[in-house]
C-alpha cells in the first residue's frame, strides 16, 4: 500500500504517539497502528514510543518501573523533543482515523487564538454506576477515566501535571488493580485534573457494515455511535467548571464533531474476536489439514485390529506423527490445571465447577460445540476431528488440590507437616502444586492454577498460551519482519523494505543506548539462539534476554513465563526497587516448566517461603518471581472479578479467557458462564455493541479475523489488480519481476488466505465431498 500523500502538519510534527501494549503477546494486534504512524502517516521513529521496548529493552529494575502506568508515561514525556504540543495516548487496539484527528488538533489550536495550552485530556470517559471492589468502593459517578483502546489526547502541559503527580506527590503504598482508573483518582486529587469527554473517540469498533464498505480502506469508516452504554453519565462529567484549556478543549472536540460526524479514533476489540492472529491462525488450519491427511494415510497401512493393539506399530507411528505438531500450537495434552479448593466447597462449588468446565467431559463438549458451530467441512473430515478432539483433551491433566482429602471426588491433599487448614496454608499448598508439576513429563509445558471459583473459557487459554511461543522481540520488530519476509512479497516493496531497516536500526540504537547507561539486565547472561535456530539475527533484532533466556531453545518463545492479570503492590507509590507486580489467582495464572524449574529451586533453597499467614498466594508467588526476576505479561483477557464489576463497554472490547466469583444462585452462575466467558468468536459481535443488532455468520465472516487489517485490504487490492491484470511488472509498489508471483497462485504461507478464498475453499471441499457420496 502506497504511503498517504495527503500533508496532516499537527500530526506528523506536532504529535506524539504512546502506545500501552504487552510484550509479544500483543505484537500482531498493534501492527496496524503502526502501519498507519509509521508507513502511512510517516511518524518518525522516536516520536512512536511502546511500553513493551520499555519491558523488553530495559533492566528488571527499570522494567518494573514501566510496569507502572503512570510512571511509564512520565519516563516516556521526558524524551519527547520541545515541538511536540500534543500526546496521543492509547492502547494496542486503538485505530485512529488521521483525517478527522488532524482536523481536532487543528481546531484546538484555532480556539486557542495563538495562547499556549494549559492542561487538559480529551478521550470517551466511564463512570461507575455503582460501587465495585474494583475500584475500591468508591462512591457511583465520582470519577470519569479513560477508556483507553478508544484512545485519549493529551496536552503537554498535561503530561507536566502528572509528572508532578507521580514524581512529587506520589501516591500512597498501596494495592493497585485498575492502573488507568487509580492514575486518574490522583490526578484529579493532586492536580484538579480530570478527563474531558468527547464523542469524537468512539469506544466501540464499527459497524460490520463499515467493513463491507471498506475492502480497499484502512482503516475503515467509522461513524459517530448513537447511544453506548453509560453514554449519558460520560458527557454529564463535563457538566463542571472548566479551565481555559479545557473549555478550548472542550469546544474544539465539539465543533468537530458536528462538521465531521465520525471517529477520530476508535477501539478495534470485541469480546467476541479470536483470540490468534491470522498469521498463526493459517498455520493452524494447514496443520490440522495435512495431519488429517496424514492420519488417513498411515490407518490405510494397517488393518483396523492392528490399530487397536495398545504399543503396537500403529500406535508408535500415529505418536511419531503427533511429534510434528509445530512448536506454536498448544493443546490439552501440553498442560496441567491445578483447582485450588478446600474441604468446605468439596460438596457445593466444584460439582458446579466441573459442569461448567473443570472436567475433561465439559471441555470436550464445548470444543465440540465449537467445531460444529464454524465448520463447513463434510461428515467425513468432521467425524475425524471430533476423534482428535477426544484423544487430546483425554490427555489434559486436571488436578484438585485441597486441604481434605476426597477420594470419592478426585481432590487431593498434600501431605505437609504443620500446614494449616483453610485459607493460611494456601501458600504451601502452592509450593506442593510446583513440586507435583515438575514431577510430570517434560511435554507438559506449562502449569495454569486456578481457585475453585474461577470460570475458565479453556479454548481461549491455550490460545493465549500459543500466543506466547513468538520470539521475544518488541512489536516494532515483530512489525519489521512482517515487512522484510524473503518468503513473502512484501519484501519487494522498496518502501516497505527502507521501513524494515529503519525500524531494526531504531531497535539497534535503543538497545546500545540501554547498555550504555547500564540499563540492561545487571549480572544476566545474555540469552543466545540455539544453534538450529529458525529465526536468524535480522528477525531477533531488539530480542529481550529478560523475557526469553530460559529453556532449552531460548529466544524463540517467552520463557520463563509468568502469565496473568497484572495487579501490583506498591510500584506507583514507592520507588522502583520496592514495589512489585503480580499474576491474580482468581483469573488465573500461568507458568511454563522453566518458571516453575526456576521456583521450586528457590523454595528447596529456603529463599522463597511461605509466613504464618500463607493466605496472599498470589502475592507471594509475584514477590519470589520478582527475587529471581522473571517478569510478569499482563493479559487483558483474564479478570479476577465478575463482570458485574467491570464498566459494560470494557467487558465489550475484551475477548474473555476469564472471570472469577460465582454467583449466589446456581442458575445465575451458569448464566453468567454462557454470557460471558464461554462465548463464541462467532456470535453477535462487532456491530451488536452499537448497534443491537443480531448478526449471522455470515455477515461476521469479514470481522471475525482478530485483525482485519491493512494485510487483508492490500492484500483484496492486489488480488483485484490481478484479475483486472493490471499488475505489470513496472508496477512501483513492487520490484521487476514479481508480478508474476500472482499468476503462479503462490502457495499458502506466503501470502494468507483471504476469508473470501477461505469460503471459496470450503465450498469446493463440500461440493467434492457431495459428488463423492454420490
Amino acid at each position: 500500500m502506497i504511503p498517504s500523500d495527503a500533508s496532516l502538519p499537527l500530526l506528523q510534527t506536532k504529535t506524539a504517539f504512546l502506545i500501552d501494549l504487552e510484550p509479544v503477546i500483543e505484537s500482531h494486534i498493534v501492527s496496524n497502528l503502526l502501519h498507519q504512524l509509521l508507513f502511512s502517516l510517516r511518524i518518525p521513529q522516536d516520536r512512536v514510543k511502546l511500553r513493551d521496548e520499555a519491558f523488553m529493552l530495559s533492566s528488571p529494575s527499570n522494567r518494573r518501573q514501566a510496569a507502572s502506568l503512570g510512571r511509564w508515561l512520565v519516563a516516556e514525556a521526558a524524551t519527547l523533543p520541545q515541538q511536540v504540543e500534543f500526546i496521543f495516548v492509547c492502547s494496542a487496539y486503538t485505530r485512529i482515523t488521521p483525517g478527522v484527528l488532524e482536523a481536532l488538533l487543528r481546531e484546538i489550536l484555532h480556539k486557542a487564538r495563538g495562547e499556549s495550552l494549559g492542561p487538559f485530556i480529551l478521550g470517551w470517559g466511564l463512570t461507575d454506576q455503582k460501587s465495585t471492589i474494583l475500584h475500591h468502593f468508591e462512591a457511583p459517578n465520582s470519577l470519569v477515566y479513560p477508556h483507553l483502546d478508544a484512545g485519549t489526547l493529551w496536552s503537554r502541559a498535561a503530561l507536566d501535571a502528572l509528572k508532578i503527580a507521580v514524581l512529587e506527590t506520589p501516591p500512597a503504598v498501596s494495592i493497585e488493580k485498575d492502573f488507568v482508573y487509580e492514575l486518574f483518582v490522583h490526578l484529579k486529587k493532586t492536580q484538579q485534573l480530570q478527563l474531558l469527554h468527547s464523542e469524537l473517540f468512539c469506544p466501540a469498533a464499527p459497524l460490520v457494515e463499515d467493513y463491507e464498505r471498506a475492502q480497499n480502506v484502512y482503516p475503515p469508516p467509522h461513524t459517530l455511535p448513537k447511544k453506548l452504554a453509560g453514554f449519558e453519565a460520560s458527557a454529564a462529567a463535563n457538566n463542571r467548571e472548566l479551565s481555559s484549556a479545557e473549555s478550548t478543549a472542550a469546544a474544539a472536540g465539539r465543533a468537530v464533531a458536528d462538521l465531521q460526524q465520525s471517529c477520530a479514533a476508535y477501539s478495534s476489540g470485541t469480546r467476541h474476536a479470536p483470540v490468534l492472529s491470522h498469521q498463526m491462525f493459517d498455520g493452524l488450519i494447514d496443520f490440522d489439514e495435512e495431519l488429517i491427511v496424514q492420519r488417513e494415510k498411515l490407518a490405510d497401512r494397517f488393518p483396523p485390529d492392528e490399530r487397536d493393539i495398545e504399543g503396537g506399530p500403529y500406535q508408535k507411528a500415529l505418536e511419531e506423527l503427533e511429534k510434528t505438531r509445530p512448536a506454536f500450537i498448544v493443546d490439552p495434552q501440553d498442560l496441567m490445571v491445578a483447582v485450588k479448593t478446600h474441604g468446605g466447597n468439596h460438596a457445593t462449588r466444584l460439582p458446579l465447577l466441573r459442569r461448567l468446565w473443570a472436567s475433561k467431559e465439559a471441555l470436550l463438549k464445548q470444543a465440540q460445540q465449537h467445531l460444529g458451530e464454524d465448520h463447513h467441512a463434510h461428515a467425513h473430515m468432521v467425524k475425524e476431528e471430533q476423534k482428535q478432539l477426544e484423544e487430546v483433551y483425554g490427555a489434559l491433566l486436571l488436578r484438585f488440590f485441597s486441604d481434605t482429602a476426597d477420594a470419592k471426588r478426585g481432590i487431593e491433599a498434600p501431605e505437609i507437616a504443620g500446614a494449616p487448614a483453610g485459607k493460611a496454608g494456601l501458600c504451601l499448598r502452592l509450593q506442593h502444586i510446583l513440586r507435583e508439576f515438575l514431577g510430570t513429563p517434560e511435554t507438559r509445558r506449562f502449569l495454569v492454577v486456578t481457585d475453585d471459583d474461577t470460570l475458565l473459557n479453556f479454548r481461549h487459554a491455550m490460545d493465549l498460551l500459543s500466543l506466547t511461543l513468538q520470539p521475544p522481540i518488541p512489536a516494532r520488530g515483530f512489525m519489521a519482519n512482517l515487512l522484510a519476509d524473503q518468503q513473502g512479497y512484501r519484501a519487494y516493496s522498496p518502501a516497505y523494505l527502507k521501513l524494515a531497516q529503519d525500524i531494526r536500526a531504531y531497535l539497534r540504537a535503543r538497545a546500545a543506548a540501554a547498555a550504555a547507561t547500564g540499563q540492561t539486565a545487571e549480572g544476566m547472561q545474555k540469552a543466545t539462539p540455539a544453534s538450529d535456530s529458525r529465526y536468524s539475527p535480522e528477525q531477533l533484532t531488539g530480542a529481550s534476554s529478560v523475557y526469553g533466556w530460559g529453556g532449552s531453545r531460548p529466544l524463540e518463545a517467552l520463557s520463563p513465563l509468568y502469565l496473568g492479570e497484572r495487579y501490583a503492590y506498591g510500584i506507583t507509590g514507592a520507588n522502583e526497587t520496592q514495589g512489585y507486580e503480580y499474576g491474580t489467582m482468581g483469573g488465573s495464572i500461568a507458568l511454563d516448566r522453566e518458571a516453575v524449574r526456576l521456583v521450586v529451586a528457590c523454595i528447596e533453597s529456603g529463599k522463597c517461603t511461605c509466613p504464618p499467614d500463607g493466605t496472599a498466594d498470589d502475592m507471594l508467588l509475584g514477590m519470589w518471581l520478582k527475587q529471581l526476576r522473571v517478569p510478569l505479561v499482563h493479559a487483558r483477557g483474564l479478570h479476577q472479578e465478575k463482570p458485574a464489576d467491570y464498566h459494560p463497554l470494557l467487558v465489550e472490547a475484551v475477548t474473555p479467557v476469564s472471570f472469577h466469583r460465582m454467583q449466589q444462585s446456581v442458575n445465575a452462575t451458569k448464566k453468567l458462564f454462557a454470557d460471558y466467558v464461554n462465548i463464541s468468536d462467532h456470535s453477535a459481535s462487532v456491530g451488536a455493541s452499537s448497534s443491537g443488532k443480531a448478526l449471522s455468520a455470515e455477515e461476521l465472516v469479514e470481522v471475525d479475523w482478530i485483525d482485519y487489517d491493512w494485510h487483508h485490504v492490500e492484500e483484496h487490492l492486489w488480488l483485484e489488480r490481478e484479475e483486472l491484470q493490471e499488475l505489470e511488472e513496472d508496477y512501483s509498489l513492487l520490484h521487476k519481476g514479481v508480478g508474476d508471483i500472482f499468476s503462479r497462485k503462490v502457495t499458502r504461507g506466503i501470502r494468507p488466505m483471504t476469508p473470501e478464498e477461505l469460503l471459496e475453499h470450503d465450498e469446493l471441499e463440500e461440493l467434492s465431498a457431495f459428488h463423492d457420496e454420490l
